[in-house]
């Protein structure tokens, strides 16, 4: 059997990705999606037991709000591998939960993702562009380009392009097309942004735009498109690194 642990921010993108080798393969499996987004997760179950030939127990949903759930599938002897996507904290706590079973593990671990421009780049086409991709999904994924990197010398180049990017985001309802952007999962996920962002202003970041919560939407966790450059060469948050930088 194995144990799959989903998280919140592609929930049904990601449990599938982790069905189907487990079925392929012939195993069993235990599905544990997020707290956050529980419903894609026993909508799947509900088509599996009502459209599919798919013997009973084959494809188990466990949705709770209790994250010690995931713990349990860690370590259960019952389990013999455990397939979790998440945080980094998390992915070292189910590793070791497993390793007395000596159960097999598969860890996509979290990370940010990073646009690097070349000396020749052309700031003017592609900053815009890379800073509006930025707010796909609320900023909510590993994958997404969150950092920019710049030769310093079009470090002021990059700075004014990026903020007419964030200036042509629409943000608001996410049911109105017109909008690109929508809110943060959760009221937990919005102050976790604002933290970063006070965290990067007491490390010396200047706001360029944005970082706030939007006066206009009193409901819904959303946050304004954000964007902070630093020109320090040593820049400490989350960890110590050097050249010229921006982030969204």
């Amino acid at each position: 059997m194995v144990g799959v642990i989903v998280p919140w921010n592609f929930p049904i993108e990601i449990t599938l990705n982790k069905l189907g080798p487990v079925l392929a393969m012939g195993n069993t499996c235990v599905i544990k999606p997020a707290p956050d987004t529980p419903f894609n997760a026993t909508r799947l179950g509900r088509i599996i037991a009502e459209r599919t030939d798919l013997p009973p127990g084959v494809v188990n949903i466990v949705a709770s709000s209790d994250h010690l759930v995931g713990e349990v599938l860690s370590t259960s002897p019952l389990v013999d591998m455990v397939a979790f996507t998440g945080s980094t904290a998390t992915g070292r706590r189910v590793m070791a939960a497993a390793a007395p079973t000596l159960k097999r593990v598969f860890l996509e671990l979290g990370g940010k993702s990073v646009n690097l421009m070349l000396d020749d780049a052309d700031i003017a086409s592609a900053v815009p562009a890379s800073a509006i991709g930025c707010c796909f999904h609320a900023g909510q994924g590993c994958a997404i380009p969150t950092r920019l990197l710049v030769p310093r010398s079009r470090y002021d180049e990059a700075v004014a392009a990026a903020a007419e990017g964030f200036a042509a985001m629409t943000y608001g309802d996410p049911t109105d097309a017109s909008n690109f952007m929508g809110p943060l999962v959760s009221a937990r996920q919005r102050e976790r942004a604002l933290g970063y962002i006070d965290r990067a202003r007491l490390d010396g970041a200047r706001i360029v735009c944005g970082g706030g919560i939007p006066a206009h939407l009193p409901t819904g966790y959303f946050v304004e498109p954000r964007w902070w450059p630093t020109s320090t060469t040593r820049w400490r948050s989350p960890a110590t690194r050097s050249s010229a930088r921006c982030w969204w």
